[in-house]
């Protein structure tokens, strides 16, 4: 019998979520901080342990998918290519390529391809695995918005805002009819149509959207979560935009915070917050904190050997795996 992939949009980052909570320490106000680290090598285990599996067994999979997960975060982009076209190649042997399987792990790898800019190959994908979704639109309601969020995401990055504004306005449409859902599941679709209304001329707008993620992330994850870190740095330069300079210091500070202690402060994912941090540490006439900032940047992004010719944005899609969570019976 198949052995289908589980979906969880509330555990938008399988690494995080999964594997960090019997690996990580907790602070001193006892909330579990994950260990990158940690996770690389439990994950490493993890695939070697299957070596002697076939190649289509579902926990060669899950492990080739899981390791992939983990380097992608932290922007080792080369290796992480590997591994998820190793589980591409497999799931279309084991499933058939139009299987919910097979899209669902064409999705990760799509989500890669856009970080490394390679649109044209994302959306191959895309187009593929949201036709496979949309055949069973019954049964794969969630992972048909999944797929249709990342292909928005392509087209932001392509900064083609009138072609992605509707693809996620459809997305919301079916997330929100899904029986069962919750608020949670809708981040990735607010934080991207915040995107669009930013960069088409609407501030005001995009920040409403900011805070309604804020707010629900603030009650259902922990206050490390790196979707959480994301849109209070994206909130943060729409509010730098609109001379709201006091809270935006505040955001971007709670914002490094963050992904400092959970990815480390040498990672490539603290480089971009560095960077626009210090654009408004320079509106706000504080020059030598604004060149720390710059510094630290410089150095990071001089290190990031592997991800030097990726997009170094940080968004939603590139800390998190919402298009699978695990293989199950």
């Amino acid at each position: 019998m198949k052995r289908a992939i589980s979906w969880s949009l509330v555990a938008l980052s399988l690494p995080i979520v999964a594997i960090s909570q019997s690996l990580s320490t907790p602070d001193p106000q006892g909330v579990a901080q994950p260990s990158i680290a940690a996770r690389e090598a439990a994950c490493r285990t993890a695939l070697a342990d299957t070596a002697n599996l076939e190649p289509r067994d579902f926990r060669r999979l899950e492990a080739l998918l899981q390791l992939g997960d983990v380097l992608s975060e932290e922007a080792k982009f080369s290796e992480s290519e590997t591994l998820y076209r190793q589980a591409l190649a497999s799931a279309r042997v084991a499933f058939g390529a139009d299987d919910p399987n097979t899209a669902a792990v064409e999705n990760s790898l799509a989500i890669l391809f856009r970080q490394l800019g390679q649109y044209s190959k994302a959306e191959r994908l895309l187009q593929h695995s949201s036709a496979v979704f949309e055949k069973r639109l019954a049964t794969y309601a969630t992972e048909f918005a999944v797929v249709l969020t990342t292909l928005a995401a392509v087209y932001l990055a392509e900064k083609q805002y009138e072609q992605a504004e509707p693809i996620l306005q459809h997305a919301l449409c079916v997330m929100e009819g899904v029986q069962g859902g919750k608020p949670v599941e809708l981040i990735d679709i607010f934080n991207d149509l915040a995107i669009v209304r930013h960069k088409t001329g609407k501030p005001f707008e995009a920040d409403v959207f900011y805070k309604r993620s804020i707010e629900i992330l603030e009650t259902a994850v922990s206050s490390d979560d790196p979707r959480l870190a994301v849109i209070r740095k994206n909130r943060a330069i729409v509010l730098s935009g609109l001379r709201q300079y006091r809270e935006a210091d505040l955001l971007f500070q709670q914002a490094l915070g963050s992904l400092e202690r959970v990815f480390g402060p040498d990672s490539p994912r603290v480089a971009t917050v560095l960077k626009d941090y210090a654009v408004l540490l320079r509106k706000m006439h504080r020059k030598a904190e604004a060149k720390q900032m710059e510094l630290r940047w410089a150095r990071i992004n001089a290190r990031a050997y592997d991800s030097r010719n990726a997009e170094m944005t940080i968004d939603i899609s590139a800390l998190q795996v919402a298009s699978r969570a695990r293989f199950q019976q």
